[in-house]
């Protein structure tokens, strides 16, 4: 009988109970897809450093040795640049092994790596950009060789997961790609590059500094390789965006849980007494009530957490592999996305204990006869509102009488303008980035990196009327500990400027400047002093840190080239920025790659999809938050209010005049909400952008009409959702709601 009642009852309520619901599947929904989705990342890439024997560190170096520390195993790999055919926008990264030991190359169709097979091993998703498949021929231009190849593999490797070059955002696979070769049948003498190596030992880093001491050795150690570093960046990101959206949600589905439950019990006041009178235990009477929360939430999770890890992935990963290179994503649950339905069922289940012991802990003839709920006491407004109408006065009191109500109503509109705020402000912050970084920071329209002898340089200098940029390695002394950082050394800012925030830009003349992660991580400030020096000498430098860059894609160090002139630093250019030169100039095999402005436009294009992705889910999300919060609690506001309501009706108050009070009231809570909402969704912006990878500075770009435009929806939604439930207020039964009372 009390299973038939409990549905009966859930029906009755069902526009509470249906909040309930789909807040739970929301939250849960966001938990268990987002959970699962970098839990799949993550095994992904365990998986795949185990099986191909990661690298723990890289070093690069002018010259290598035979012998290494002890428990350190090195594999020297030879890297060179080459053109793809005809196309001198599209290189080759070509790595000639003698074995396949450290950072293995992974088959996906073809012969395996041998040292004796004449063909090369491709990159599967250059291969696929391009039409090519095993047994194909390719050609390729290298040290100014045409050189033609029959493709034995298609491969994947762990030192290529973040396929990016020269700083750029996304990999481009159309444009750059990889290849491996054996030593046999290369027409070059095989000259190491670069080390790969494995070992267990903690110290490693600074065994290899010692075993590379004095051969200007850079060694980036595998917590700091892109290839891995972004990767788990990019997971501890979504993990933390999934907690805070996950508890969000959660935590109001346990309030409106809370406001439900009370809402019925109170209006089964005379059941309770008469099922008491009637001889059912007390036990069974509160297991029976709260069930009615405990049910919903638990069904509402369920289904969420199933939802959440069959689909969510399908919507990610696209996004996640157009940007890295992993044998497969495969979505992946943890443990805790299985408990989680209990979880929510168990709070909802406590909650519903402790409000329903407040309605049963009577005798039936107490509860029968309203004795022992508390009396409704006259409320005296201050002075300053007893000259206020009517309808400002009761609602006043309404909303003082019922602080648990209008907090949540509070709550709903926060989240949903803080929401909005953050979808929009994503979109603005991003759309602002693309057009600050070309338009105003770098203004050049094409980039040519390569190992430039002087010749070249002023050729290409001419070509491009253009200037130029030296990149390096430098070391720096900070808190008593050395590190690495990247230098940038420009020869003017005619096409790279310099800039401190969005409209301040500066001329470098003397000392150094450090973009701002940097400064972060290093806890610099402006007016520091900076120790370092170049990788390549021995003698430690001293300059003032003159400013705090905002570098979009380059984070490291800046100096001007008559600085380091003047302190006889070897400068020597690697890159010349400028216009971009006829095709005739880059035939030169001193050219490594090309980087051209429409290229690094469609790059951050693909970012663009993963935000707009992200855009969509938040104004789903408010949407719905608003929704669901704002019409169950007008609801329940409405039901609360039906006596009081029916007794203006009696009155002589017309409909419209009803329809007021319930208006003005709303509209209040919506204010103070939006008020407050402005600065939840300021500081939710702040967060997510502060997820972002160390390798990015994101400027939060917050225009007003983005705020505007995000408390006018919510106003609008709000206004929208009440004027439906106002409504009701001409089918209220003035004799059965007053008898009812009586």
């Amino acid at each position: 009988m009390l299973t038939r009642k409990m549905l009966r009852d859930v029906w009755k309520s069902k526009t509470s109970f249906l909040a309930i619901f789909l807040l739970m599947l929301m939250g849960c929904y966001i938990f268990s897809g987002i959970s699962s989705e970098y839990q799949g990342m993550q095994k992904s890439l365990d998986t795949f450093m185990k099986e191909c024997d990661m690298a723990d560190a890289t070093v690069m170096a002018e010259s290598f040795s035979k012998q290494y520390s002890q428990d350190i195993q090195a594999q020297e790999v030879m890297s060179l640049s080459a053109y793809f055919q005809d196309h001198d926008d599209t290189s080759l990264d070509v790595h000639i092994i003698k074995e396949n030991k450290i950072s293995k190359i992974k088959i996906i169709e073809g012969k395996p790596f041998d040292t004796t097979s004449d063909g090369v091993w491709l990159d599967e998703r250059f291969a696929k950009a391009h039409h090519l498949q095993v047994n194909d021929t390719i050609t390729f231009t290298m040290q100014s060789k045409p050189i033609t190849k029959k493709i034995l593999a298609l491969v994947l490797t762990p030192e290529n997961i973040y396929q990016v070059k020269d700083n750029a955002m996304v990999a481009d696979h159309i444009h750059n790609g990889f290849l491996y070769m054996n030593t046999s049948h290369v027409p070059f003498p095989f000259t190491p590059t670069k080390v790969l190596v494995k070992s267990n030992r903690e110290d490693l880093k600074d065994v290899l500094l010692k075993d590379f001491d004095g051969r200007n050795a850079y060694i980036t150690m595998r917590k700091d390789n892109p290839n891995y570093s972004m990767l788990q960046d990019e997971i501890h990101q979504h993990k933390e965006l999934g907690m805070i959206f996950s508890i969000t949600f959660l935590s109001i589905a346990l309030l409106v849980s809370i406001t439900t439950i009370h809402r019925l019990l109170n209006q089964q006041t005379s059941i309770i007494a008469i099922l008491k009178a009637l001889g059912f235990h007390k036990t069974r009477l509160y297991l029976h009530y709260a069930a009615h929360g405990t049910l919903i939430s638990f069904c509402g999770a369920m289904i969420g957490c199933i939802l959440g890890t069959l689909t969510f992935s399908s919507i990610t990963y696209p996004f996640m592999n157009e940007i890295y290179t992993l044998p497969k994503l495969t979505a992946s649950s943890i443990m805790f996305t299985y408990a989680l339905p209990c979880l929510c069922a168990g709070l909802s289940f406590m909650i519903a204990l402790c409000i329903t012991h407040q309605h049963l802990r009577y005798p039936a003839a107490m509860i029968l006869s309203n004795r022992h709920t508390k009396r409704m006491h006259a409320i005296h407004l201050p002075k300053i509102f007893q000259r206020a109408s009517f309808i400002t006065q009761w609602n006043i009191k309404d909303i003082t009488r019922n602080p648990l109500r209008s907090i949540m109503s509070i709550f709903g509109v926060i989240g949903c303008t803080a929401l909005l705020i953050g979808a929009f402000g994503m979109y603005t912050t991003m759309t602002h980035l693309t057009t600050w970084t070309f338009e105003k920071l770098q203004t050049y329209d094409c980039k040519i990196n390569g190992n430039f002898d002087q010749d070249t340089i002023n050729t290409l200098q001419q070509a491009m009327d253009g200037d130029e940029v030296m990149h390096a390695y430098i070391d720096i002394k900070t808190n008593g500990k050395t590190d690495q950082l990247l230098l940038t050394a420009l020869s003017n800012t005619r096409y790279q400027h310099l800039a401190t925030d969005t409209d301040t830009f500066i001329h470098l003349t003397n000392g150094v400047a450090i973009s701002k992660n940097i400064a972060d991580q290093y806890h610099l400030k402006q007016g520091d002093m900076l120790t370092w020096k170049p990788s390549s000498i021995s003698t430690w430098q001293t300059n003032r840190i003159e400013a705090i860059l905002r570098t979009p894609m380059e984070q490291g160090v800046t100096i001007m080239k008559s600085q380091m002139l003047k302190q006889h630093l070897p400068y020597h250019a690697n890159a010349i920025i400028g216009h971009a030169p006829a095709k005739t100039y880059l035939q030169s095999s001193q050219i490594t790659s090309i980087q051209y402005r429409e290229d690094m436009e469609k790059n951050l294009d693909t970012m663009m999809d993963a935000t707009m992705m992200m855009i969509s889910v938040f104004v789903i999300a408010a949407v719905l938050l608003g929704s669901v919060i704002l019409y169950n609690l007008g609801t329940l506001s409405y039901m609360e209010r039906y006596h009081e309501l029916a007794t203006l009706k009696v009155l002589g108050f017309q409909s419209t005049a009803l329809r007021k009070i319930m208006l003005q009231q709303n509209f209040w809570l919506t204010f103070m909400g939006i008020c407050l909402g402005i600065f939840a969704g300021y500081w939710l912006l702040s967060f997510m952008l502060g997820t972002v990878q160390n390798s990015m500075d994101v400027i939060l770009y917050l225009p007003a009409y983005v705020v505007i435009l995000a408390c006018g929806g919510t106003l609008l939604l709000s206004i929208l959702i009440i004027f439906i439930v106002s409504k009701k207020v001409t089918c209220i039964d003035m004799v059965s709601a007053l008898k009812s009372e009586d």
